[in-house]
């Protein structure tokens, strides 16, 4: 079996890496760890973003570990995500 030069972390630990003091990710803080050169608006569009990914990436694993995947019709929040994602 073949392990992975990198050592595993556990959650915290790398949450601690990333984000000491667990502040909310900010324009000027996308920019400092993207290197991106944008404006506040186009951010604050960016992180919008990244938040919605984690909503719905976050609701997938919740169903996966359930054993049950909802489909579109069968899921009553499919109106929400879709209200989200506009």
């Amino acid at each position: 079996m073949k392990t992975s030069p990198y050592p595993l972390r556990s959650k915290r630990k790398t949450r601690i890496l990333i984000n000491p003091q667990g502040l909310p990710l900010s324009p000027e803080k996308l920019r400092e760890l993207s290197g991106l050169e944008v404006t506040d608006e186009k951010a604050m569009e960016i992180i919008h973003s990244i938040q919605l990914l984690c909503k719905i990436l976050y609701q997938i694993s919740n169903s996966r570990k359930n054993g049950y995947i909802e489909s579109e019709t069968d899921n009553p929040n499919q109106d929400y995500l879709q209200n989200l994602a506009a």
